[in-house]
């Protein structure tokens, strides 16, 4: 369903979807649907936040299980993929951390700067992993959800999509969101606007 969403959002059928929300109801439904890491071996840890942001709710989950479903490809047997949040003054990185095969300084410009690449390229040497590697759609996308991003104002220009990784030591591939308001918060600072504006 989130793809079909994506596909016409980028074909301009849909506008996207900006709402505040909190980042842990995101992290609830990829709990739920972790059956791939327990049939892999591969432990799937998801640290708790309270933080809130400001995006389209369907594409943030589309892009973090993504990111998790990518790492887990990647991860061997007894390995582990870590999702985190980190909340700054302006905005939330978004993090997919795991201890699997890394990637080269190569594959990771290959990831970055490219619109089109062949994901069997990907990790080639690692012939173990290679069995369960897709397309390479998925990051593509995560890209383009971004990039997306722009032309929704500028509130959206913190937008960043990341990737740090070392060969043999495993891959972050981040994201970032702006902040949102929670709505006791947003609430709250109505009131104290509308005592301050009263004569």
């Amino acid at each position: 369903q989130v793809p079909t969403e994506w596909i016409n959002i980028n074909r301009g059928k849909r506008e996207m979807t900006i709402e505040t929300f909190a980042v842990q109801e995101i992290l609830d439904m990829i709990a739920k649907s972790g059956y791939g890491f327990e049939r892999t071996g591969i432990q799937l840890q998801i640290q708790k936040t309270n933080a809130i942001v400001k995006a389209d709710k369907a594409l943030t989950f589309f892009m973090l299980n993504t990111l998790a479903e990518n790492a887990r490809k990647f991860t061997p047997t007894g390995g582990t993929v870590t999702i985190s949040t980190d909340a700054k003054d302006n905005y939330v990185e978004l993090a997919v951390t795991d201890n699997g095969v890394g990637l080269t300084d190569e594959e990771q410009h290959m990831i970055l700067t490219s619109k089109i690449y062949d994901a069997q390229e990907i990790g080639s040497s690692n012939e173990g992993i290679r069995k369960e590697k897709g397309n390479g759609f998925g990051l593509l996308n995560c890209k383009g959800i971004i990039e997306k991003y722009k032309k929704e104002g500028d509130i959206f220009n913190i937008r960043q999509f990341n990737t740090k990784s070392k060969k043999g030591e495993g891959s972050r591939f981040s994201f970032r969101l702006p902040k949102g308001v929670g709505r006791i918060l947003l609430m709250a600072w109505l009131v104290m606007n509308a005592l301050l504006g009263t004569p």
